[in-house]
């Protein structure tokens, strides 16, 4: 900060914070999305359940409702057990949604 910079205030610090955040939140979902698709097509569940249940943890902390409760809704038909068919269908609207933000720019 140069001398003829104001000092910024705690809620300009927290909203630069956040949107850094936001920007690694978004970096690691192109991550967990290849991931994610890999371990599904492998038939690996353990780390796609692990990584969807931490998705739906905090998503909507930095703006993405709709992956959390995409996240939230794949995590509990792996850990009930569900059908292929319902399965396939929650992957697929995660791995649609985590797609559209890790395809927009920072």
């Amino acid at each position: 900060m140069s001398a003829t910079e104001p000092p910024q205030s705690p809620q300009d610090l927290l909203r630069v914070r956040m949107e850094s955040l936001r920007r690694r939140f978004r970096a690691r979902a192109a991550d967990d999305l290849g991931a994610m698709k890999a371990g599904w097509a492998s038939g690996e569940r353990d780390d796609l359940r692990e990584r969807a249940h931490r998705l739906a943890g905090v998503a909507a902390t930095f703006g993405y409702p709709a992956i959390g409760e995409a996240a939230k809704l794949l995590d509990d038909l792996i850990n009930q057990g569900a059908n292929a068919e319902d399965t396939d269908a929650a992957a697929e609207r995660l791995f649609d949604l985590l797609g559209h933000i890790a395809a927009s720019p920072p």
